[in-house]
């Protein structure tokens, strides 16, 4: 049991690394509950690096194929 929990906690950790990488943070009020905000520049660059590793990596695995 403790190990499943240190396993989603530390699930979790990683997950809000990339959220603020993306630039989504989470917050969580007592008194107005739970929202997320969303950097919209930070968001659109993410993306970008996101679509240009994705590219790179098919790429690679399209000359790796031929060879």
């Amino acid at each position: 049991m403790l190990k499943w929990l240190k396993s989603l906690l530390k699930n979790y950790e990683e997950m809000e690394k990339k959220n603020l990488q993306a630039g989504i943070i989470n917050v969580l009020h007592p008194m107005q509950g739970m929202y997320t905000y969303i950097d919209k520049q930070v968001y659109k660059e993410f993306l970008e690096r996101q679509q240009k590793e994705n590219d790179r990596q098919e790429s690679l695995r399209e000359t790796s194929r031929k060879s």
